[in-house]
């Protein structure tokens, strides 16, 4: 974690999403740990710190953890609710109009999120109606397969419609998860997203390329895909299928 890119640049610009994905991943364990309010919980925090995570609610209503979309939904209305007491009511609404806003803009070459690439490679038009094919297509994708979780992940990171360096603090969980299943495709991902920076500078016109690359590895990572019974059995101490 701490020779990963993209979180020294949260540091150094002083952004939040480091500990926005210190929520995601308690969400994650608690998930898979069957703690459905903790993952509720936690889930909300992080929306409530960045918009983008409240995608991984399709996790929680394909696995039918209705307890963790009741917590996050609660949690998310309290702590809302929270700082417009803290502060102003119209603070939020404010919140609201500049993230709408932000999202239907376009930016420059730093901007890694697919829409953006296609954008510059076919135009706005095109740009936009490939994104959406890509998106859609992603997310049954992810929804159908194992590691759904990890999967929504790296689609909430690469279809957001402003992806910024910092943003690819969160691939550190797809990352992570991604160490036991495909070790290779792990370490190639990380060594795409560590050379963002200096490709895109040296050369704008492949800006996106490595991020978006890595990404995809991530994507394709076999996530708890089943092991063969036997090899299993054995690993826990049996003699072989006939054991089981």
């Amino acid at each position: 974690m701490l020779c990963y890119a993209p979180l020294w640049d949260n540091l150094y610009a002083g952004q939040i999403n480091t500990f926005a994905l210190l929520a995601i991943a308690l969400a994650w364990r608690a998930s898979r740990r069957g703690d459905e309010r903790l993952a509720g919980v936690a889930l909300a925090v992080a929306i409530v710190l960045k918009t983008s995570p409240a995608l991984l609610l399709l996790h929680f209503t394909a696995a039918r953890q209705w307890r963790a979309v009741a917590a996050c939904a609660v949690t998310g209305v309290v702590l809302s609710a929270a700082a417009a007491l803290v502060w102003r009511p119209e603070y939020l609404r404010t919140w609201i109009d500049v993230s709408m806003a932000t999202a239907a803009s376009t930016f420059d070459y730093m901007n890694l999120s697919v829409e953006a690439f296609a954008m510059r490679l076919g135009g706005e038009s095109v740009g936009k109606a490939v994104h959406k094919v890509l998106f859609v297509s992603a997310l049954l994708v992810a929804l159908r397969r194992r590691g759904r979780f990890e999967r929504l992940v790296v689609v909430m990171a690469a279809f957001s419609p402003i992806v910024w360096y910092h943003h690819l603090v969160y691939l550190l969980l797809p990352i992570v998860s991604a160490l036991r299943a495909a070790p290779w495709c792990a370490w190639s991902a990380v060594a795409l997203l560590q050379i963002e920076r200096p490709v895109a500078d040296h050369v704008p016109a492949l800006a996106s390329v490595p991020t978006l690359a890595g990404m995809l590895l991530l994507f394709c990572v076999p996530f708890g895909e089943p092991v063969d019974a036997g090899s299993a059995v054995t690993a826990r101490g049996g003699a072989g299928p006939a054991a089981a």
